[in-house]
């Protein structure tokens, strides 16, 4: 029988971060970059902006589809590579 080890707090993090930094900006497409449900998701981008990692971006345009999409912060970077170094270490 073969599972899925659940992910940590951090691995979470990290998979986000990095979907942002690989151009992913829209809720949709981080959701599918990194496996999460949509509550999972929205949950994690709300602590991820209000700890400076992550900015929301609000679409000016009414007929846009996505109404708000995000970017990873110069600090969320930082994050991002102490992330990929701590993987690399353990």
């Amino acid at each position: 029988m073969s599972y899925k080890k659940r992910r940590d707090k951090l691995e979470i993090v990290g998979d986000i971060l990095l979907s942002l930094s690989m151009g992913n900006s829209k809720p949709t497409s981080i959701m599918y970059g990194t496996g999460m449900s949509w509550k999972s998701l929205n949950e994690q981008l709300v602590k991820l902006v209000e700890s400076g990692l992550v900015e929301a971006h609000e679409s000016q345009n009414p007929l846009a589809k996505t109404k708000i999409t995000y970017t990873i912060t110069p600090n969320g970077e930082k994050i991002l590579s102490d992330i990929g170094t701590l993987r690399g270490l353990i």
